[in-house]
């Protein structure tokens, strides 16, 4: 990572949209809609990567999550190395967030020098070079460390939890 923080951070489908049985109603994750809430007002250039094989009912919720939230919905394009330069030039690394269900596209994406952070389902095997979170719950505290470690020990963390409502409230 380098030495200014964090320029962009990009979701991948899989993070956001549960995979559901067969003929079961395509929704969000748990965790999800809290997740982009926070991210709004997080000051963090945020990106929705959509598969370009996704049906229909998922990439119409995904892209309505993205318009609610002013996050912009984009096909991805594995073989690109330029999915980092989707955001302003700028110093800092381009996190993308994948869940473990999509090894294949972790692998492929390595060459696009971004920051890979998994959200691990269990039973799915584990690389020591990627980042894991259990729940979308921990990414912005997986965030706010990253930014720590960068900024150095100058900065103080301070948590609160408060209800969603007066915690929207705050961050707007």
């Amino acid at each position: 990572m380098e030495k200014s923080g964090v320029r962009g951070l990009v979701l991948d489908d899989s993070v956001l949209v549960a995979a559901g049985e067969a003929g079961s109603a395509t929704q969000p994750r748990p965790g999800a809609e809290s997740l982009l809430r926070h991210l709004r007002h997080s000051g963090i250039p945020t990106r929705i990567a959509c598969g370009e094989d996704l049906p229909a009912e998922k990439l119409c919720l995904l892209k309505k999550m993205a318009a609610s939230y002013s996050f912009e919905c984009f096909a991805l394009d594995v073989a690109s190395t330029e999915l980092g330069g989707a955001f302003n030039d700028g110093e800092g690394c381009v996190i993308y967030v994948i869940s473990s269900s999509k090894k294949d596209v972790c692998t492929s994406l390595n060459h696009c020098n971004l920051l890979t952070i998994v959200l691990y389902i269990h039973g799915e095997s584990q690389s020591p070079s990627l980042l894991y979170i259990n729940t979308l719950g921990e990414l912005p505290l997986t965030l706010c460390n990253l930014i720590k470690q960068v900024a150095g020990s100058n900065l103080l963390k301070v948590g609160y939890i408060m209800k969603p409502s007066r915690a929207e409230d705050f961050a707007k």
